[in-house]
């Protein structure tokens, strides 16, 4: 098949071995009698007769590699050694320049921090280096160290620097939260020009940021509402993507990432539209997904809002489906499983809230749906709903901020 090539890293004052870079034994076919084929190791043999040729040689001859010998100086990198931030410092930003000194000999110099790998960077020819994280750091204590690395070889770490990062703060005062972000949630499938919509206790704007690359910027309403829409110019290929969103204060400093968010681009089609739903009291659930008069696979998965902390309890079709809590965000889910797999045909879902003395509360309204077979299916967002269950996004959207408010008030 051909060799592929190698390399060897030999350290020593003398040459103490000979090279050999002969072939290895010929191919052997499985056909009876077919012998070996191709060339061999220099003075091999075959073991047996190939086109005539006698035990000894082979049908192609021998072969050889080629050597080609570098020498030059070398020696295990230099432990590099961080120079800025200094132990203990304070950061001012959320996003400090790591500076250090390193070897001249050509390394690439490593950086972590809080033994996570950040970045890659090659020294000046005075040793020099500096890195930028690219993603801002929590506000609190940090560890940042650093390794050289020259032909495969890997340095000493550098000692260890702690420092310590701020808030973002706003003009008032207050400290810029963790933006949430609420649709898509982990693991959905969705469209190539997918919606991003969340809320933020009190950011100025909002960075959407997908799979690491540039910072979306989009603005937050009075409600801490914001949406980014994928434009077609830069549909998302298909296959598994991820986005975390952060907020900015007054001067665009980011706020703390949320959780890494993946999903996945499965079919063409756009994200779909969000609709403003206006105001509403957020004591009353409200189901989000499916939208009414949707078409679902028999496996929905449902979605609404309530109070963060509430107990919802489902009825489909009249009957008891299942009981949920809505997280801190107020949003509440319940997926249905093979082993209950609904009917093809129309259903009826509602939401009610459960007090803690365990009675009937505040009632959602009814939606109305459709199970269809998968070849029925319209093609919408990708949460098993058609192009309308994209409408009540902002239904979701807006009562968890409502939501959220309600309960600090």
């Amino acid at each position: 098949g051909g060799g592929a090539g190698g390399r060897v890293l030999l350290q020593s004052k003398a040459t103490l071995c000979a090279s050999s870079v002969s072939a290895g034994n010929a191919g052997q076919s499985g056909f009876p009698g077919a012998g070996s084929n191709g060339a061999g190791p220099a003075g091999g043999t075959d073991g047996g007769t190939d086109a005539g040729i006698p035990d000894g040689g082979t049908s192609s001859g021998t072969s050889a590699g080629t050597v080609h010998e570098i020498k030059f100086s070398f020696q295990v990198p230099t432990t590099p050694a961080i120079t800025l931030p200094v132990a203990g410092q304070v950061s001012t930003t959320t996003r400090p320049r790591i500076e250090g000194q390193a070897g001249t000999d050509g390394p690439v110099v490593h950086i972590l921090i809080d033994g996570r790998e950040v970045g890659m960077v090659v020294p000046g020819a005075d040793g020099a280096f500096f890195l930028e994280p690219f993603t801002p750091l929590t506000a609190g204590e940090h560890e940042v160290t650093a390794w050289s690395e020259s032909l495969g070889v890997a340095s000493l770490a550098a000692t260890p620097v702690r420092f310590t990062t701020p808030a973002v703060v706003l003009a008032d005062g207050g400290v810029v939260d963790m933006a949430v972000l609420v649709v898509p949630a982990n693991g959905d499938t969705v469209g190539p020009t997918p919606l991003f919509a969340g809320t933020t206790t009190n950011g100025l704007t909002v960075g959407v940021v997908i799979d690491d690359g540039p910072d979306n910027i989009v603005p937050v309403d009075l409600l801490g509402r914001f949406r980014f829409q994928v434009p077609e110019s830069e549909a998302l290929s298909v296959g598994v993507h991820k986005v975390t969103v952060h907020a900015h204060n007054e001067t665009g400093e980011d706020g703390p990432h949320s959780d890494v968010v993946g999903f996945e681009v499965v079919v063409a089609g756009d994200g779909g539209t969000g609709v403003d739903a206006g105001t509403a009291d957020p004591a009353v659930p409200m189901m989000v997904v499916p939208a009414q008069d949707a078409s679902v696979d028999p496996t929905p998965t449902f979605v609404g809002v309530a109070l963060a902390g509430t107990t919802v309890r489902l009825e489909l079709d009249g009957a008891p489906l299942a009981t949920v809590t809505s997280d801190a965000e107020g949003v509440f889910r319940h997926e249905v499983g093979a082993d209950a797999a609904l009917a093809t045909g129309a259903h009826r879902i509602v939401a009610q809230v459960v007090t803690e003395e365990g009675e009937a509360g505040l009632r959602s309204p009814e939606v109305g749906f459709q199970v269809r077979g998968p070849t029925d299916l319209d093609v919408g967002c990708g949460c098993g709903a058609g192009p309308a269950g994209m409408i009540s996004v902002w239904a979701l959207v807006g009562l968890t901020a409502l939501a959220r408010r309600r309960a600090r008030g």
